[in-house]
């Protein structure tokens, strides 16, 4: 965006005092806080000066960084990494592999990522109510009238509020044990089915990513499992879409094998919705 290189950057940006002498933003949607996050294991940091001596890493040039920057005025002993390369899932994942002590991590950012790492933990906030906006290009300013008009029509019809609620029941919905259990299927089952995910992916444009997330939905990527209305296989899928669906012939692939994951994803293309089959 600061080098004029795409017109719009709707991605939950964070408004920051750096990034908005280069850039403009749109109107502000959401606010969302910052946390410190460290694992479950470990003592749980209360105060600013339980975090003295603990290995902190955060993205380098960021809000947190400035955040740490500010706390670090009030207490001289504090000390931190900055990485250069990588996202909030990847400092997440630092802390979780014990390569570091704490990281800083937004709201929706931990949401999401204690999905994967259900060991993690929010301890206290380290700064509140950031502002989540559109970033636009430097020269757009005709391009912002319109964006102000959009945020403004959704704000008042009640479709931003709808947009923002559903997406936090998305990311609210967690327990830990199915969040250990999905964590568990990606290390050691998803790599058994993940050539055949990528290569239906290839032959439809959809994402492979998306076709595993449904085959772990249907079966937990168990190509054993059978429900009790006769569904089978890493799709579960009926009979009568297995046949129709299999490349082989009737019976030959079957239910039930590896191999009807490529069959899911023949059935399921049928439609952009996905439908169950």
């Amino acid at each position: 965006m600061a080098r004029n290189r795409a017109h719009i950057a709707a991605a939950g940006l964070v408004e920051g005092r750096d990034s908005i002498r280069r850039i403009r933003f749109g109107p502000v949607f959401q606010r969302i806080d910052q946390h410190f996050i460290y694992r479950v294991d470990d003592t749980l940091p209360k105060t600013p000066a339980d975090l003295l001596g603990r290995r902190i890493v955060v993205l380098r040039n960021s809000t947190h960084a400035a955040s740490l920057a500010k706390l670090a005025r009030q207490w001289p002993g504090l000390t931190w990494t900055e990485v250069k390369r990588g996202d909030a899932l990847d400092l997440l994942d630092r802390v979780a592999k014990g390569d570091a002590d704490i990281t800083v991590a937004d709201t929706t950012e931990f949401s999401l990522g204690r999905h994967f790492h259900p060991e993690l933990r929010p301890a206290f906030k380290l700064a509140e109510s950031e502002a989540v906006a559109w970033a636009l290009s430097p020269h757009g300013e005709d391009l912002l009238h319109e964006v102000e008009r959009y945020f403004a029509d959704i704000g008042a019809n009640g479709r931003l509020a709808d947009v923002l609620e559903r997406n936090r029941l998305a990311l609210v919905r967690f327990e830990t044990v199915d969040a250990a259990n999905f964590v568990a299927g990606v290390r050691e089952r998803l790599p058994r089915y993940q050539a055949l995910f990528q290569e239906a992916a290839a032959e439809t444009g959809i994402d492979w990513r998306l076709l595993a997330a449904i085959g772990y939905q249907e079966s937990r990527w168990d190509e054993s499992a059978v429900s009790s209305t006769g569904v089978q296989g890493l799709m579960m899928l009926t009979a009568e879409t297995a046949t129709r669906g299999s490349c082989c012939g009737p019976g030959v692939c079957g239910r039930g094998t590896e191999r009807d994951a490529t069959i899911g994803r023949r059935a399921r293309t049928a439609s952009p919705y996905f439908p169950p089959s």
